[in-house]
């Protein structure tokens, strides 16, 4: 498992592609309803609760499958798909001093099963399930409810 985790009710959820604005849901003090905070165009619109909720059970719950490298060159990290990373995730505890937990997902391992990533406070490079690096990916967060 990553250090500081899991967050039980995290206040902001921040979704930041290689290319592209991020997408940040949040709730005031870790508790309420999410609603977008960035981009700019859905601030204050609902987001899907369920999506939201899922997203932050797949980073609480995330956790290595193996080190791919304990103490990554600079080179070594853009090979992999680190420097910079493809997408990053971030999870933003309740409290007025809270620093953002951020993961960092890079390039798939050579089987596709797994993706290269950087977890919270750490300089190794780890590999996680593709699958949860998918779903943070591509989950649109926008809510679909119409009445």
């Amino acid at each position: 498992r990553f250090s500081g985790l899991p967050v039980a009710d995290p206040a902001a959820l921040t979704l930041t592609p290689a290319a592209g604005a991020a997408t940040e849901v949040a709730r005031p003090d870790g508790k309420g309803e999410w609603a977008f905070t960035r981009p700019e165009a859905r601030k204050g619109q609902p987001a899907d609760q369920e999506k939201a909720n899922a997203l932050v059970g797949v980073l609480n719950t995330l956790a290595p499958a193996r080190v791919a490298v304990e103490s990554p060159s600079p080179e070594e990290a853009a090979k992999l798909g680190l420097a910079p990373p493809r997408f990053q995730a971030a999870l933003t505890p309740a409290g007025k001093d809270a620093k953002a937990i951020l993961f960092a997902f890079g390039h798939p391992t050579d089987d596709g099963g797994y993706v290269y990533a950087r977890g919270p406070g750490s300089s190794a490079i780890v590999t996680v399930p593709k699958v949860a690096a998918d779903r943070l990916a591509t989950e649109d967060l926008r809510d679909r409810t119409i009445y």
